[in-house]
């Protein structure tokens, strides 16, 4: 069984009910829609939550944050997932509050072949400029090998439940600490010292190849057909390209369904999620 799951907190909770109203619209083809989200209980995310009909089940989970440690929290969320959820969900699939779906997809659309997950990977040198190179260290830091590639492409990105148990494995072995205890220690603030899709897709590379179908490159299910915001930048920032190497952001036009867009607003406002 495949699952989906979203790790939130309260300043993403605007971009969240964009998020839900494209799922709801698009989505089909998952078993569960796992919402994490921090407590206390938001009122308008119960709301959120209530209105919901979707085709695919949405179970909320409401947790008590690490306090302090909210990122890092999360990041275990992600990679402890075979741990936190029931153990009929063989994949998880990450789905980032800030990503909008912009037309109808099913489940099968991010599996190739066989049902491989598909993972989007680059090289590391034509991309390993300073600001990624930490991420790769960080890899390293965590289960002692330095990547060849890197890893945190275009989201959503899938992983099979004993890839999980293999990261954990690795990191356990390489630190010392359980995965959960090495993560809640890692920097929690930017730069994180902890990079957890780097780490779990250079894991599937290095050691499951063959179950995965790893695709060079960024947006591997065409133009445009998720969004990927930037939730720190808001509605009316400038939209940013960041598929071209040198990866620095820089002003972009976004063509979504054929039609060319410069704000983020102007694609929800478009797509009817305001």
């Amino acid at each position: 069984m495949r699952a989906l799951v979203t790790v939130t907190y309260p300043p993403d909770y605007g971009w969240l009910r964009h998020a839900t109203k494209s799922i709801e619209r698009y989505l089909t083809g998952f078993d569960r829609w796992f919402l994490w989200v921090p407590l206390p209980v938001d009122a308008g995310v119960s709301r959120l939550v209530g209105e919901y009909r979707g085709k695919i089940p949405l179970e909320v989970k409401w947790f008590p944050e690490w306090p302090g440690r909210g990122f890092c929290h999360h990041e275990w969320i992600i990679v402890g997932s075979d741990k936190l959820h029931d153990r009929k969900f063989q994949t998880f699939t990450t789905w980032d509050a800030d990503m909008i779906l912009t037309r109808p997809a099913d489940a099968q659309e991010f599996f190739g072949a066989g049902g491989k997950p598909i993972l989007p990977v680059r090289d590391i040198g034509p991309w390993a400029e300073p600001r990624l190179r930490r991420w790769h260290q960080a890899v390293k830091d965590a289960i002692g090998i330095y990547p060849e590639t890197d890893g945190m492409g275009w989201l959503p990105l899938t992983y099979f439940r004993d890839t999980l148990h293999k990261a954990q494995e690795l990191i356990q072995a390489h630190t010392g600490k359980t995965a959960e205890e090495y993560i809640r220690s890692c920097k929690n603030d930017f730069p994180q010292t902890f990079a957890e899709f780097n780490t779990l897709s250079y894991v599937a590379w290095r050691f499951h190849k063959d179950r995965y179908d790893f695709r060079q490159g960024m947006d591997p299910w065409g133009q445009r057909t998720i969004c990927h915001f930037w939730s720190h930048g808001g509605l009316d920032t400038p939209l940013e390209c960041y598929e071209r190497p040198p990866s620095r952001r820089y002003t972009d036009v976004w063509t979504v369904n054929g039609k060319s867009y410069h704000y983020p607003r102007e694609i929800l406002a478009d797509l009817g999620f305001l």
